[in-house]
């Protein structure tokens, strides 16, 4: 897009008037803290659906016994 409105992650002209300056400057550092992981090779935030599906599914260990393998 080549608008003024438009800022890759923060604002597009769709948007613009419906958006607080502070809720700009969120979405400006979520943006930067998006890309400083991209840089690192890491995610920013959550987990692949398929990992986070995974992990739901996998049997849960009953209370006792996570205490008990917490404590050896």
């Amino acid at each position: 897009m080549k608008t003024r409105a438009y800022v890759a992650g923060i604002s597009c002209p769709h948007c613009i008037d419906k958006t607080s300056a502070s809720q700009r400057e969120r979405f400006a550092e979520r943006a930067r803290q998006i890309e400083l992981a991209k840089q690192r090779g890491t995610t920013h935030i959550g987990v692949s659906p398929k990992a986070s599906v995974t992990s739901k599914l996998a049997p849960k260990k009953p209370n006792r016994e996570m205490a008990k393998s917490e404590k050896s």
